[in-house]
């Protein structure tokens, strides 16, 4: 039996997680490609799963983000 803090795995695997231990804690980190309204909507999917307490996003630096 699983006794861990919390489980952790890139968001390829995030629908096994949840769904094989309900139970547990877990962290995903999620590296999209792009800065855009789908790949935030993915993260943010992710970030309202109860059993999601953490999710570490590496987006590149935003279009607007790069004249500043």
């Amino acid at each position: 039996m699983l006794h861990p803090d919390a489980l952790s795995g890139d968001y390829h695997i995030f629908p096994l997680l949840p769904n094989t231990f309900p139970n547990e804690n877990i962290h995903i980190w999620d590296t999209p490609r792009e800065y855009n309204d789908t790949n935030v909507a993915h993260s943010q999917m992710i970030a309202s799963h109860p059993s999601v307490k953490v999710v570490l996003v590496d987006y590149p630096i935003p279009p607007d983000e790069k004249e500043k």
